[in-house]
């Protein structure tokens, strides 16, 4: 007996040592576990809350004539030469800051040269027609009436990512906001020889009261 005891001692101390390194190694397992689900769970949270405020694009800005019009490094345009913008990406963002500048610089404003070779080189369509309209238009707002403070954008019909799209740009101006809201320029985009061009002659703007279902292009600081 006195040689068992001992014997069976050195068993149960066996044992519990034993059963300690599985509990040891149950609550290492269970901590990792956990530690995982809390993981999964702070990626979830964080997760809708960066798809529903996504990164506004970079805008910058430049007076064309008297009006600041948006360029992105990311988007476009690549290049202004000749005070002509080109080089735009295809896609919704480069189809909508290509519709704002070549748009925009069919104006008498900012003189034949610029508005005649955007015509010829940058939009289809109809283009003696466009042209004589510009060499024709003249503006009786007053000064800053129509300076754009605002720019959003929709994509209408048609895929940004494919040959035709139909872009709707919303824009908030004094005169604008007088008559109750923002007003709708819809322009036809074409990609064409790895470029936006845009259908003329335009169509004629009208004045919507909200931008419900627009993105925000950006907001001038010029």
């Amino acid at each position: 007996m006195s040689y068992y005891q001992p014997q069976q001692t050195k068993g149960r101390t066996a044992i519990w040592v034993g059963l300690a390194v599985v509990l040891v190694a149950l609550l290492a397992v269970g901590a990792y576990f956990l530690g995982q689900g809390g993981g999964d769970e702070a990626t979830a949270s964080s997760g809708p809350a960066a798809s529903a405020s996504p990164s506004a694009p970079v805008i910058s800005w430049s007076i064309v004539g008297d009006d600041p019009l948006p360029a992105s490094s990311v988007a476009g345009p690549r290049t202004t030469k000749g005070g002509l913008a080109k080089g735009f990406t295809h896609d919704a963002l480069g189809a909508a800051v290509a519709a704002v500048n070549i748009s925009f610089r069919l104006a008498s404003e900012v003189g034949p040269q610029v508005y005649e070779d955007t015509v010829r080189e940058q939009c289809f369509g109809d283009v003696d027609t466009a042209l004589d309209q510009i060499r024709n238009s003249f503006s009786n707002a007053p000064p800053g009436a129509a300076k754009p403070s605002e720019y959003w954008y929709k994509v209408t019909s048609g895929d940004p990512t494919g040959d035709l799209v139909l872009m709707s740009i919303a824009i908030k101006t004094p005169q604008s906001v007088a008559r109750g809201g923002y007003v709708r320029l819809d322009n036809t985009m074409q990609w064409i020889d790895g470029d936006w061009k845009l259908q003329v002659p335009t169509a004629r703007p009208s004045v919507i009261p909200s931008v419900d279902g627009y993105t925000l292009l950006g907001r001038p600081n010029v």
